[in-house]
């Protein structure tokens, strides 16, 4: 008698965890749904402070980006909007998450991974980049869209070596760390209860929506996982942030140093020097390209892509047509593709 009270007592504890739990998870979505509207309201948020703070600053009036005062306060602004509003946002929504500090001990330290990590990343990164060419190419043949606008045009620095540093610092450097406070603590670690993968997945999605470009959403969301992977599997920060610091830092180079060639027509030393930084530079992205393929398949064999946690109490089914049952995922949704359209209010 006694024992069949205690297995009926532990059915209805196992009963009401369960719906416990599905109460405490739609309730999270409903917040992932408006991190979603967050990354979409982000854009246009960013783009009428922008407007705003620099016509009261008037910096609307310097005529030229050639300006290196005009330059550098310029990537201050629009740092600080990017950047301001979601963390500021994020934290007072995910505030009760974020203080249960939840870490997963039972991965192993990083100490070789970031080496595997880091080609892996570049490799499906550059993978997803030619795939956004070939769809762009697909769309304007089908409906004549045109060209998508390159990422960051309006923005690169020219041929001054004043304007290259800040370029470098405000993308290599402020971009990364921001970038990985939002991403990859923020929104990664409060998700992290309900199934890494759920976290991971999610916030690589947010982080290439966030970029408000379709140039770079495949690129950056395929690097987000990886960055993600990193943070989930080191429990730190300081590995994507590097991982992260590395990657920019590269494209950046690219985009620089071949601006300050001469337009003479017999080369000088400094040509000399950049050719072969170029074709340095060159011969290790497109090393690290094919070392990243191998790359990938060593992660795979080795479990590194075996994520815990995944809140077995809900299936895996179960937790994504409930995330997808939320309206306010849809509208983000909406909002992004809208803003990727150059939709904006």
């Amino acid at each position: 008698m006694n024992e069949n009270i205690n297995i009926n007592a532990e059915l209805v504890t196992d009963s009401y965890d369960k719906k416990k739990a599905l109460e405490d998870y739609k309730g999270f979505c409903r917040k992932i749904g408006g991190a979603v509207c967050l990354m979409g309201l982000n854009d246009i948020v960013v783009s009428v402070l922008l407007v705003y703070i620099m016509a009261f600053l008037g910096l609307g009036r310097l005529a030229s980006i050639n300006d290196t005062f005009a330059y550098g306060a310029k990537w201050l602004l629009n740092d600080v909007c990017v950047y301001l509003f979601p963390i500021v946002s994020l934290s007072l929504l995910f505030r009760k998450e974020l203080k249960e500090n939840y870490r997963d001990r039972s991965y192993r330290k990083m100490k070789w991974e970031g080496i595997i990590i880091f080609p892996a990343m570049l490799s499906m990164g550059t993978i997803g980049s030619y795939i956004t060419i070939l769809i762009a190419d697909l769309l304007d043949s089908l409906f004549g869209t045109g060209e998508i606008p390159e990422a960051l045009q309006n923005v690169k620095p020219e041929a001054d070596l004043a304007q290259s540093v800040i370029y470098i610092i405000f993308v290599c450097i402020i971009g990364p760390v921001c970038e990985e406070i939002i991403f990859r603590h923020l929104l990664l670690k409060p998700m992290r209860k309900y199934g890494d993968w759920l976290a991971v997945i999610i916030s690589a999605a947010c982080f290439g929506a966030y970029h408000g470009n379709f140039d770079q959403f495949a690129y950056a969301a395929i690097v987000g996982v990886f960055l993600a992977v990193a943070a989930v599997r080191s429990n730190s920060l300081l590995p994507p942030i590097l991982l992260h610091v590395i990657n920019n830092l590269l494209v950046c180079l690219s985009d620089v140093v071949p601006k300050f060639k001469s337009d003479s027509v017999l080369p000088t030393d400094t040509d000399k020097f950049i050719d072969q930084f170029m074709f340095e530079l060159d011969f290790i992205l497109d090393a690290a390209f094919w070392l990243g393929l191998a790359a990938v398949a060593v992660m795979i064999v080795s479990g590194m892509f075996r994520l815990h946690n995944n809140f077995s109490i809900i299936s895996g089914r179960k937790k994504a047509a409930i995330l997808l049952s939320n309206p306010l995922i849809w509208v983000g949704l909406v909002m992004v593709v809208l803003i990727f359209m150059g939709i904006t209010i």
